[in-house]
């Protein structure tokens, strides 16, 4: 048998090697039925963005999603850039971009609690526009 020690609480379905759970072996390489115990975990939260289609913009929630992680663990948020599409952003706003939103640049991170909030955009964002008004 395998024996797995879960890394985070377990939702609906089933565990997946490196991302829900760990193999455990002792000290002989062997996998072991001792070592299965709960990590202990943390909570933070950051802000989700939802794509208004008809404006053509990312939103952040009012409501901040509740985001956990390993205790060990930073903090991360992340959000979605102007350039982002629907389809090329898909995050709860919890944790470090996916790496292709990272490589596209679609996408931002930051490692405090509601980091990601709109109002820290406007001091990116704004910046930014004014100076490419400036430059018409």
């Amino acid at each position: 048998k395998q024996w797995y020690q879960r890394r985070v609480a377990i939702t609906a379905g089933a565990d997946t090697k490196d991302k829900t759970c760990e193999e455990c072996t002792n000290a002989a390489g062997k996998l072991t039925e001792a070592c299965n115990t709960v990590k202990e975990t943390a909570t933070h939260t950051c802000f989700k963005y939802t794509y208004d289609a008809t404006k053509k913009e990312w939103a952040a929630d009012t409501a901040k999603t509740t985001c956990n992680r390993l205790k060990a663990t930073a903090i991360a948020c992340n959000k979605p850039t102007a350039t982002a599409k629907s389809a090329t952003y898909t995050s709860t706003g919890c944790g470090p971009c996916a790496a292709p939103s990272v490589k596209d640049t679609t996408c931002v991170e930051c490692d405090k609690e509601n980091c990601n909030g709109a109002s820290r955009a406007a001091f990116f964002v704004l910046p930014i526009a004014a100076v490419l008004f400036y430059f018409m």
